[in-house]
C-alpha cells in the first residue's frame, strides 16, 4: 500500500530531493567540535561552536516561515537548502580558525534550521486534504534510512 502511494500520487521527485538533502544535513552537526579540535581550539570552545550551530538554527527556523507567507514556500526552501549545502561546501573547508568556524556554524546552523521548518509546509501544499499525513509519515520513512 504505501508504495502505491508513492508511485500513484507522483510525490516520489520530491520526496527523494528532500529525503537526500536531509542524508548530509546532520553531519556538521555531528563533526563539528571535534573539527574545532582539530583546529587547535580548546574542548570547552569547541562545545560552544556547537551550541552557536543551534542557535543559528533556532533562528533559522523562525524567520523563514515568516518569509514564506510572502514569498511563496518552495521560494523560501529552495535557496535555503542550496545556501545550506554551498556553506557545507565551501564554506567550512576554508574555516580554519575560532571566528570562521563559528560564523560557519551560525550559517549552517540558520540554513538548516529554514530546511528543516519549511519542509513540512511544503510537503502539505503540494498534498491534496486526505494526504497530507501519508505524504509526511512516508518522508520521514524515506528520510530514516539516512
Amino acid at each position: 500500500m504505501l508504495w502505491f502511494v508513492f508511485l500513484n500520487d507522483m510525490v516520489a521527485a520530491p520526496e527523494i530531493h528532500r529525503s537526500s538533502t536531509l542524508l548530509g544535513l546532520f553531519i556538521p552537526f555531528i563533526y563539528i567540535a571535534e573539527y574545532a579540535r582539530d583546529k587547535h581550539i580548546s574542548v570547552d570552545t569547541a562545545f560552544y561552536v556547537l551550541s552557536a550551530m543551534n542557535g543559528g538554527g533556532i533562528l533559522g527556523r523562525l524567520a523563514p516561515p515568516f518569509l514564506s507567507d510572502v514569498f511563496g514556500r518552495f521560494n523560501v526552501l529552495v535557496p535555503c537548502a542550496f545556501l545550506m549545502g554551498l556553506s557545507a561546501l565551501v564554506f567550512w573547508i576554508f574555516a580554519k580558525t575560532l571566528v570562521t568556524i563559528i560564523l560557519f556554524a551560525i550559517v549552517f546552523g540558520f540554513f538548516s534550521g529554514a530546511f528543516i521548518a519549511m519542509i513540512i509546509p511544503c510537503v502539505a501544499q503540494i498534498s491534496p486534504d486526505g494526504r497530507i499525513g501519508t505524504r509526511i509519515g512516508l518522508l520521514y520513512s524515506i528520510i530514516s534510512f539516512g
